[in-house]
């Protein structure tokens, strides 16, 4: 899959995402499309730089997708990247409620993340 249909698939999945998460407020509903882009990211790996690009427009807010997207995948994933570019935007950032949300991000990169029991594929084991 050449970077173009990378992007392309993963602004896809990350569409379904951003709509099942507007319309439902229980993680369960949502979690087969975090799932899905997980696991796309995992087989793409050869696109790593393309889909951390990806992930790096979410955080900076250019693409408008849930951060939990973000937090979900880099539970798993853990990408050094994603992990030193939202600490750079948390001291960057002057509202209290940026920091906060993206505090749950790095939260996400550790394995006792406190939000994994939201998601049965965390508390139910990886």
């Amino acid at each position: 899959m050449d970077a173009e249909a990378v992007k392309a698939e993963f602004w896809v999945l990350c569409q379904d995402f951003t709509q099942s998460w507007a319309a439902d407020t229980d993680t369960r509903d949502w979690e087969p499309f975090l799932l899905a882009i997980l696991r796309f990211c995992q087989q793409n790996e050869a696109s790593h730089t393309v889909l951390v690009a990806c992930f790096e427009q979410i955080l900076t807010g250019d693409k408008r997708v849930p951060l939990e997207a973000v937090e979900f995948c880099m539970h798993t994933l853990r990408w050094n990247e994603i992990y030193s570019l939202t600490a750079r935007l948390i001291r960057e950032a002057t509202n209290p409620r940026v920091q906060s949300s993206l505090s749950h991000v790095l939260n996400s990169f550790d394995p006792e993340w406190e939000d994994r029991d939201l998601y049965p594929y965390y508390s139910i084991g990886e």
